[in-house]
């Protein structure tokens, strides 16, 4: 498999250089001769469908998740509800991997039923991977961790709101954040807001950079 660049920016909203990412892919599309192309992610399939379009390509979009623009509602969910409907009616099929976000998409018109389905997620395989027992402890208090980009979308908040009401009965219970700060992302929770609750004693944080082993290790609930 051969590896392509191709520059899209996360975060990005500049007309001109998202309209670059699609026009880098198309040409990325009839040089390589493209027959079918798989895409995922909210502008994954967007972009792919419009640079699909533009070269008569057949395309099958993979919708794991709805992305901000559906969460933080906005005029951004209003252009990208008309780009979705000029898509992906067009396209040869569409997989998701939620019922609810099927349901939305045929619901608002964006997608034909007949070219939608259901595949298995993206989550992990509960009857290969087995919770294992909880490691003894001298405390009955058990130490939660959350692994998450730390994007207020991600439930970071209520997170910690949880947490706040946990120790309020049983203030020895442990509360872990693991992810990355400071991310180029509108919903990025601010390295501020971290530091304060961690003087507030609420939860405790570790940057993926350090050793985690360790601060994995000891959680009872991830």
């Amino acid at each position: 498999i051969t590896f392509e660049p191709v520059k899209i920016s996360g975060s990005g909203t500049n007309p001109i250089q998202e309209l670059g990412s699609v026009a880098q892919l198309r040409h990325i599309f009839k040089r390589r001769r493209i027959a079918l192309v798989l895409s995922n992610t909210p502008k994954g399939n967007l972009y792919s469908a419009l640079a699909c379009l533009g070269c008569g390509l057949p395309f099958v979009p993979n919708v794991s998740g709805l992305g901000r623009v559906f969460i933080q509602r906005s005029a951004a969910t209003l252009i990208a509800k008309v780009i979705y409907r000029l898509t992906f009616k067009h396209a040869r099929h569409v997989f998701f991997q939620n019922l609810d976000d099927q349901a939305l998409f045929v619901g608002a018109g964006l997608v034909h039923r007949d070219r939608s389905e259901r595949i298995p997620g993206s989550g992990v395989d509960l009857l290969r991977f087995t919770p294992t027992p909880v490691p003894p402890r001298p405390t009955h208090a058990p130490v939660f961790l959350l692994v998450a980009r730390l994007m207020w979308d991600k439930g970071v908040r209520e997170y910690v709101e949880a947490a706040r009401e946990v120790r309020k009965t049983c203030p020895e219970a442990r509360f872990r954040l693991l992810g990355f700060l400071d991310v180029a992302n509108p919903s990025a929770v601010p390295r501020s807001q971290v530091d304060d609750w961690v003087r507030e004693g609420v939860v405790e944080y570790l940057e993926p950079t350090d050793d985690v082993r360790p601060f994995l290790a000891e959680a009872d609930c991830v």
